[in-house]
């Protein structure tokens, strides 16, 4: 191993290869796989909390809100949603309503991102963000300026938004 580094540390349970990772504000590691499941993890010794079961689809994508929320993407075209608290299911959002960018010839984990004050954010065919209710998914701003599909996004500590691009450009909001 390269120096200042120990072996790593291997987590099990999944049964299909995993596709994404996401991690808590707490520290706390979801992975999302092929086999439909979220599991999640404590980042600190790395032992299996549980797992959050979702349609029988792989996952996608997972962003984790401020206040524990797990939101995973499906490649059903849905949004679960769980309590990051107890993994309670809350709700299901769908593609179709979020218009958010899961093109499977051009993979990408990162497409949508749970802001601060129940914001969620999804990237978008049309060239923008699409910032949503988390409760209900009510569409509540466009953000515009990419001249190409957005492909990713991040939202900052800060609360600042980050929007990447096939234009070739990073966007700050």
């Amino acid at each position: 191993y390269a120096k200042g580094w120990i072996e790593p540390r291997k987590l099990e349970g999944h049964t299909d290869y995993v596709c994404t990772l996401a991690s808590g504000i707490d520290g706390t590691i979801f992975s999302g796989s092929r086999d439909h499941t979220v599991r999640v993890w404590n980042g600190a010794d790395c032992t299996h909390i549980r797992t959050l079961e979702g349609p029988t689809s792989t996952v996608l994508s997972i962003a984790v809100g401020r206040d524990g929320t797990v939101y995973a993407a499906f490649d059903d075209d849905t949004i679960w949603v769980w309590s990051g608290e107890d993994g309670t299911h809350i709700r299901i959002l769908f593609r179709h309503e979020l218009e958010v960018l899961f093109d499977p010839f051009f993979f990408c984990e990162d497409t949508f991102a749970v802001g601060p004050n129940g914001k969620l954010y999804t990237a978008s065919f049309f060239r923008g963000v699409l910032v949503r209710s988390t409760r209900d998914g009510a569409l509540i701003q466009t953000l515009e300026g990419h001249t190409e599909d957005v492909i990713g996004l991040l939202v900052g500590l800060n609360g600042r938004v980050y929007s990447a691009s096939r234009d070739s450009t990073i966007r700050v909001w």
